[in-house]
């Protein structure tokens, strides 16, 4: 009946086929305040073949420490690199001082791994104070959903906000096929917007097939909708999408679009912002 809670030295290691379930926010696991990250995968290969599979996250809340260590931008909560079938459900992030959750490519800097076939579902990510990175950082990914979550109290104003879809400068990474839908994005700071995606450089796997989908944002420091792709990015056929979705509050502005093929913006609805909509803008470095 009471608070079921763990501390973890160091970050847990987690292999392939675990089932990691709690019964709610109760089944606390509590981050050290030494430790990297707080759960870990790495399949240690570039080959999505020999990614971790079936890893099922299930009624837990991993907690961090930014309301008594501050700000950390690589020290997350969950770092997943090389996952494929990983099932985040029912998982309440909290704390963290970088990211909630980060799906990528290592931790180290230029290694090359893929994420493929990710739910995360009905998961809270609050960051307490704003003193974090993003709640959900994609650098890798492909059929990833993110439905059915709430977003709240995140992000520093110069980070990029709440779920950032990012690929880091190297031609391997794969951004297709990821779907945010019905989630929910209450007072999100960062300097970006609540949905964010940002391709720096030219894929070798066109970006594709990406849906934004009956959102919510209330309240947003940046934008509630950010897509923006670097010189000469190209998107396959599908395109990316932003339909449905609803956004209000104290907003900094609607949306931001640059250098995009193939987008669709239909039937949403922004109100309130401070300041207009950006539309193919150029900045003198970009």
């Amino acid at each position: 009946t009471g608070v079921q809670t763990c501390a973890l030295p160091i970050c847990l290691d987690l292999p392939a086929g675990l089932v990691l379930e709690g019964v709610g926010e109760r089944s606390v696991l509590r981050q050290a305040p030494d430790a990297p990250h707080l759960l870990h995968v790495d399949s240690g290969s570039a080959d999505p073949a020999k990614n971790l599979e079936g890893i099922v996250l299930r009624g837990l809340q991993l907690r961090g420490r930014c309301d008594s260590l501050g700000f950390s931008e690589f020290v997350h909560l969950a770092s997943l690199n090389g996952v494929t079938d990983l099932l985040v459900e029912d998982v309440v992030f909290r704390g963290f001082r970088g990211d909630g959750l980060y799906l990528g490519s290592s931790a180290t800097a230029g290694r090359e791994r893929h994420n493929r076939r990710v739910v995360v579902r009905r998961c809270t990510f609050d960051g307490i104070n704003q003193d974090n990175r993003n709640g959900l950082s994609i650098i890798d990914g492909e059929d990833v959903r993110i439905e059915d979550c709430v977003f709240t109290r995140l992000s520093r104003r110069d980070m990029p906000g709440a779920v950032d879809i990012e690929p880091d400068g190297h031609p391997w990474h794969v951004v297709r096929r990821i779907a945010l839908r019905r989630n929910r994005f209450v007072e999100v700071g960062g300097g970006i917007g609540a949905m964010c995606l940002y391709v720096p450089v030219p894929l070798n796997t066109p970006v594709t097939d990406l849906v934004f989908e009956d959102n919510e944002v209330q309240g947003a420091q940046g934008s509630a909708l950010s897509l923006m792709m670097g010189p000469g990015v190209a998107t396959g056929g599908g395109g990316l999408r932003a339909q449905g979705n609803r956004a209000g509050g104290a907003l900094g502005r609607p949306f931001v679009l640059r250098g995009l093929q193939g987008v669709s913006l239909i039937d949403n609805r922004f109100e309130g912002a401070r300041e207009s909509a950006l539309l193919g803008w150029r900045t003198p470095d970009s």
